[in-house]
């Protein structure tokens, strides 16, 4: 029941958790760093596919958890955090 209410405010009225966007975007930003760093690897450094993939995964995060959190600051100044 509790899944049901948060999905219920997500979708409705648009409250969420603190931390939301951070969370998934940084989720987001180890798949994009991962697909980046052996897309990267096949076109220019076939032999450090490992180095590749983790460096990108690393920048991806990074940038797409400061985008995730800017949204969370901006959900919170709106009040609108669970």
């Amino acid at each position: 029941q509790v899944e049901n209410i948060f999905k219920h405010l997500k979708k409705n009225h648009e409250y969420f958790p603190s931390e939301y966007f951070t969370l998934h975007y940084s989720f987001y930003g180890l798949l994009a760093g991962l697909l980046l760093g052996w897309l990267t690897s096949e076109a220019f450094f076939s032999s450090f596919l490992l180095e590749s993939m983790s460096v990108m995964t690393v920048f991806s995060i990074l940038i797409l958890r400061q985008i995730g959190k800017k949204k969370d600051k901006l959900v919170k100044s709106q009040n609108k955090n669970i």
